[in-house]
Protein backbone atom coordinates (compact mmCIF):
# COMPACT_ATOMS: atom_id res chain seq x y z
CA UNK A 1 0.00 0.00 0.00
CA UNK A 2 0.88 3.65 -0.77
CA UNK A 3 0.41 6.49 0.73
CA UNK A 4 1.47 10.33 0.34
CA UNK A 5 2.52 12.01 3.37
CA UNK A 6 3.23 15.57 1.97
CA UNK A 7 5.09 15.16 -1.21
CA UNK A 8 6.75 11.83 -0.07
CA UNK A 9 5.40 8.29 -0.79
CA UNK A 10 5.30 6.14 2.19
CA UNK A 11 4.61 2.31 1.48
CA UNK A 12 3.27 0.59 4.23
CA UNK A 13 3.23 -3.14 4.18
CA UNK A 14 1.24 -5.64 5.55
CA UNK A 15 2.57 -8.47 7.68
CA UNK A 16 0.66 -11.93 8.45
CA UNK A 17 2.16 -13.42 11.44
CA UNK A 18 0.93 -16.86 13.18
CA UNK A 19 0.97 -17.72 17.05
CA UNK A 20 2.18 -21.13 18.39
CA UNK A 21 1.01 -23.23 20.52
CA UNK A 22 3.11 -21.48 23.15
CA UNK A 23 1.71 -18.14 22.32
CA UNK A 24 5.34 -17.05 20.59
CA UNK A 25 5.07 -14.56 17.04
CA UNK A 26 7.89 -14.61 15.09
CA UNK A 27 8.10 -10.95 12.63
CA UNK A 28 9.56 -11.13 9.06
CA UNK A 29 12.90 -10.66 8.85
CA UNK A 30 11.74 -7.35 6.80
CA UNK A 31 9.63 -5.75 9.51
CA UNK A 32 12.62 -6.43 12.10
CA UNK A 33 14.96 -4.78 9.87
CA UNK A 34 13.18 -1.55 9.19
CA UNK A 35 12.61 -1.57 13.02
CA UNK A 36 16.01 -2.16 14.14
CA UNK A 37 14.84 -4.86 16.08
CA UNK A 38 17.68 -7.92 16.92
CA UNK A 39 18.10 -11.08 19.17
CA UNK A 40 16.58 -10.67 22.68
CA UNK A 41 15.00 -6.66 22.03
CA UNK A 42 11.94 -6.30 23.76
CA UNK A 43 8.86 -4.66 21.97
CA UNK A 44 6.03 -2.66 22.69
CA UNK A 45 2.68 -4.07 21.84
CA UNK A 46 0.00 -0.87 23.10
CA UNK A 47 -3.97 -1.88 22.12
CA UNK A 48 -5.44 0.85 20.48
CA UNK A 49 -8.60 0.37 20.54
CA UNK A 50 -10.82 -1.45 23.56
CA UNK A 51 -11.19 -4.60 22.21
CA UNK A 52 -7.61 -4.58 21.38
CA UNK A 53 -8.10 -5.51 17.75
CA UNK A 54 -5.80 -2.86 16.54
CA UNK A 55 -2.37 -2.33 17.95
CA UNK A 56 0.69 -0.79 17.66
CA UNK A 57 3.92 -2.14 18.21
CA UNK A 58 6.87 -0.09 19.20
CA UNK A 59 10.68 -1.40 19.30
CA UNK A 60 11.30 -0.80 23.30
CA UNK A 61 14.25 0.88 24.61
CA UNK A 62 13.44 0.32 28.55
CA UNK A 63 10.69 0.79 31.12
CA UNK A 64 10.52 4.53 31.13
CA UNK A 65 9.07 5.02 27.83
CA UNK A 66 6.22 3.34 28.79
CA UNK A 67 5.38 5.97 31.80
CA UNK A 68 2.42 7.54 31.93
CA UNK A 69 0.99 4.83 29.61
CA UNK A 70 -2.12 4.41 31.30
CA UNK A 71 -3.04 8.03 32.51
CA UNK A 72 -5.34 8.39 30.17
CA UNK A 73 -7.37 5.32 32.03
CA UNK A 74 -7.22 6.44 35.13
CA UNK A 75 -9.35 10.06 34.58
CA UNK A 76 -11.53 10.82 37.31
CA UNK A 77 -10.04 8.53 39.67
CA UNK A 78 -8.37 9.28 43.23
CA UNK A 79 -4.41 9.27 42.78
CA UNK A 80 -3.10 6.57 44.28
CA UNK A 81 -0.67 7.39 47.55
CA UNK A 82 1.03 5.29 49.77
CA UNK A 83 -2.30 5.81 52.54
CA UNK A 84 -4.57 5.21 50.05
CA UNK A 85 -3.16 1.83 48.86
CA UNK A 86 -3.22 0.90 52.26
CA UNK A 87 -6.52 1.69 52.93
CA UNK A 88 -7.46 -0.13 49.78
CA UNK A 89 -5.28 -2.96 50.54
CA UNK A 90 -6.80 -2.67 54.01
CA UNK A 91 -10.36 -3.04 52.08
CA UNK A 92 -9.42 -5.99 50.21
CA UNK A 93 -8.00 -7.92 52.76
CA UNK A 94 -11.06 -7.46 55.16
CA UNK A 95 -13.37 -8.35 52.49
CA UNK A 96 -11.78 -11.34 51.57
CA UNK A 97 -11.65 -12.71 55.23
CA UNK A 98 -15.27 -11.85 55.54
CA UNK A 99 -16.05 -14.42 52.30
CA UNK A 100 -13.50 -17.01 54.23
CA UNK A 101 -15.82 -16.35 57.66
CA UNK A 102 -19.09 -16.76 55.43
CA UNK A 103 -18.01 -20.33 53.35
CA UNK A 104 -16.88 -21.75 56.53
CA UNK A 105 -19.96 -21.25 58.41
Amino acid sequence: MTKVNGNALITLNMYQVTVTSQGQVTLPVDMRRRMGIKAKDRINIIPESADWKKMSITKSTGWEELRGILKPYAVGKPRLTKSRLEKLREEFYTERYRRYLKQNE
